[in-house]
């Protein structure tokens, strides 16, 4: 389900908190779905999975199969929790 432009420039805002990345963020990167722990793309990735972070809830973690299976970490960008334990 693709999301509208309005919805998509909210959700930057919120994360950023700057309205001039607002205008010049292109539409296309805002909704890119990639690994958090090594930016792969997660599009034809069955086995990938996106979730709130465990401490904030804040920003959705994206994790492809890959880096599920190796156990790479991850760091939230909002509040710098690091997982797995």
């Amino acid at each position: 389900m693709a999301k509208k432009k309005e919805e998509l420039r909210k959700e930057v805002k919120e994360e950023t908190g700057s309205q001039e990345i607002l205008r010049e963020a292109p539409l296309q990167s805002m909704s890119r779905d990639v690994c958090i722990s090594c930016n792969m793309s997660i599009v034809n990735d069955s086995s990938a999975v996106r979730f709130p972070c465990p401490n904030c809830g804040k920003h959705t973690i994206i994790r492809c199969s890959k880096c599920r299976k190796i156990v790479a970490k991850y760091k939230c960008p909002v509040c710098g929790f690091e997982g797995p334990n």
